[in-house]
């Protein structure tokens, strides 16, 4: 059997890194990533897909990665459940990470003023 996923996207939040009573590093972060479809309009559908990296994994994402970075993820899928305290269950399906890789840079201030400045320019 097969579980394998892989995700190109942008991280929608600063990751979230805590250790466990263990002391083992747990990051909990959110990618969105662009459907390859467009509807009528030309508009995209995104996808925010909630993960999880544990130990050298989630030491990486907090040393390297912020809001708006492009990331790669590769892992598996998994689905877990917690009990609150009126033992209602809540279910969530999320990407555990087993790589994470730089998906290229955010475009900087500077970038971005030069390419409105060459668009203006054209005109």
């Amino acid at each position: 059997m097969l579980n394998e996923v892989c995700i190109h996207g942008r991280l929608v939040a600063d990751p979230e890194i805590r250790k466990t009573s263990a002391k083992k590093s747990v990051c909990n972060f959110v990618v969105a990533v662009d459907r390859d479809y467009t509807d009528d309009e030309g508009n995209r559908d995104t996808d925010f897909l909630d993960c999880v990296a544990w130990g050298a994994s989630a030491d990486f994402m907090e040393k390297y990665f912020k809001k708006g970075n492009l990331i790669v993820v590769t892992g598996s899928l998994a689905k877990r459940f917690w009990e609150d305290e009126d033992d209602a269950r809540h279910y969530i399906t999320e990407i555990v990470a087993r790589n994470v890789y730089f998906g290229g840079s955010k475009p900087s201030e500077e970038n971005k003023e030069k390419k409105n400045t060459k668009k203006t320019a054209k005109r």
